[in-house]
């Protein structure tokens, strides 16, 4: 009994493997056909990947990418944690979830997850003009610009946090300020 066990969990095992090398080329399908913006083919693909191995980092982060990009923003949270959940180390996932939860309107979350991006990766720009795009919801309109500032440090021409840094300088009646950093942007 115990040799026909071990016979199917090495059977198993060389399936995994199998399969394994085959989700590399479906990956690469479902990111071209994201990057087309045919998203339910995408998800699709993805869908098949999980199925057999459903803790693929890659397949579960473009599946959160897809369910965002068609504003199915909790099938996104679920598809994103479940990624971070795998790599918890991926500071591009942590930040698309934040993002995502920025769009739902939980801005406490979203800070929550994009400072655990930017702790993994200093210089992520988009991490950071995010994190200040949740910190000015939530009030905290000078950590905002810091966090504006670090990005458009890291990346002069990045004008939705040069937009958005002027926002946050008219909140706190800095007109002169708020007016350079609407300048600025119309140079780019």
């Amino acid at each position: 009994m115990q040799s026909g066990a071990g016979a199917r969990a090495f059977q198993n095992a060389r399936l995994q493997k199998k399969f394994k090398k085959q989700a590399e080329a479906i990956i690469t399908a479902a990111n071209t056909a994201y990057g087309q913006g045919r998203y339910a083919e995408a998800e699709a693909l993805c869908g098949q990947i999980l199925n057999e191995l459903p803790e693929h980092f890659s397949a579960l982060h473009l599946l959160g990418l897809c369910a965002f990009s068609g504003q199915r923003f909790e099938v996104a949270i679920q598809a994103l944690s479940r990624a971070v959940a795998v790599d918890a180390r991926s500071a591009l996932a942590l930040s698309d979830l934040g993002a995502t939860h920025f769009a739902l309107g939980q801005y406490d979350d979203a800070r929550a997850s994009l400072e655990k991006a930017i702790a993994l990766k200093p210089n992520f720009p988009m991490a950071l003009a995010n994190l200040g795009n949740a910190l000015l919801h939530l009030n905290r309109v000078a950590q905002a610009i810091e966090m504006y500032d670090r990005a458009i440090n890291l990346k002069p021409d990045y004008v939705d946090a040069l937009c958005n840094r002027g926002l946050a300088e008219l909140a706190l009646q800095h007109f002169d300020r708020a007016k350079q950093s609407f300048d600025r942007t119309l140079l780019f």
